[in-house]
């Protein structure tokens, strides 16, 4: 017998065949005869069981790089990522052009008290001041009793009081004013309390031109 495989539709087919030999003359059959006819073809076998993988073929050339294509649609924005590190400070630019004053804000809050600044120079003299030099009673009228105040400047002013009956009740006025009295600068003719009274005559005011020391010519051994 011969094995033969034939390949049928992509299929291997394993066959035992007799081998084909002239007619021989056997003594007790007597002789061969001719061969016959070929068969009928038999139903196809079974697939037989897949073969191992053969070894990876070498790789090809690349071929020609195709035509870029369209650009296609820009897709969806992506998550943001996380921020990364702060670059170095760049250089300063150009100083620019100064826009407008804007409105003026709100009053802020006072500051604190500064520091106090160095004595100013004195002022210049200020007039003569005029102070009470005595107040003396220097006439009585029934009830009524008159006082003179006299200044430092040796003017005068006067005022009444008007006592009570035989010299046992209260005072009934005084200048004019009745109850709680209270007698300002102006209801007696004096200057305010505020008024600054002269210590020294380098505080006066020289309005007579009269000479000063500084004024006095220096001697020199002869007369006036």
């Amino acid at each position: 017998m011969i094995d033969i495989s034939v390949i049928d539709n992509n299929q291997k087919i394993d066959m035992n065949v007799a081998p084909i030999t002239s007619p021989t003359v056997n003594a007790s059959n007597g002789v061969r005869g001719e061969k016959g006819e070929k068969g009928d073809k038999g139903d196809k076998g079974d697939t037989g069981p897949q073969g191992p993988q053969g070894p990876q073929g070498p790789q090809g050339e690349q071929g020609i790089q195709g035509e870029q294509g369209e650009t296609g649609p820009q897709g969806e924005q992506g998550i943001q990522g996380i921020q990364g590190i702060q670059g170095p400070t760049g250089a300063t630019g150009p100083q620019g052009e100064t826009g407008p004053q804007g409105e003026q804000g709100p009053q802020g809050d006072e500051g604190p008290q500064g520091e106090q600044g160095p004595q100013g120079e004195q002022g210049p003299q200020g007039e003569t001041g005029n102070g009470i030099k005595t107040i003396a009673k220097t006439g009585t009228s029934g009830l009524v009793d008159t006082y003179t105040i006299t200044f430092t400047d040796n003017t005068t002013t006067t005022f009444t009081v008007t006592n009570g009956k035989d010299g046992s009740g209260a005072v009934a006025s005084v200048n004019g004013q009745t109850g709680t009295v209270v007698l300002s600068a102006s209801d007696v003719g004096a200057l305010p309390s505020t008024t600054t009274i002269p210590t020294s005559t380098s505080q006066l005011n020289n309005d007579s031109n009269f000479i000063t020391l500084a004024d006095i010519p220096p001697a020199s051994g002869e007369g006036f």
